[in-house]
C-alpha cells in the first residue's frame, strides 16, 4: 500500500486463499478465514494510511 501497488494486496490474497484451500472446505474455517482475512487487509490499510497522513 505504501508503494502504490495496490493490486499487489489482491495477489497476497489470492495467494493465501489457494495455501489454505484444502483446510476451508470445513464452513468454520472458512468463516474465520474470511474474517481473518478482512481484519487483516483492514488493519494494513489503516497503517499504511496512517504512515501516508504522517508522510505529508
Amino acid at each position: 500500500m505504501l508503494t502504490g501497488f495496490g493490486a499487489g494486496l489482491a495477489v497476497i490474497v489470492a495467494v493465501k486463499g489457494l495455501a489454505r484451500y484444502p483446510e476451508l472446505r470445513d464452513p468454520r474455517a472458512s468463516e474465520q478465514f474470511i474474517i481473518g482475512t478482512f481484519v487483516s487487509v483492514l488493519w494494513a490499510v489503516a497503517c499504511a494510511g496512517t504512515a501516508v497522513a504522517l508522510v505529508r
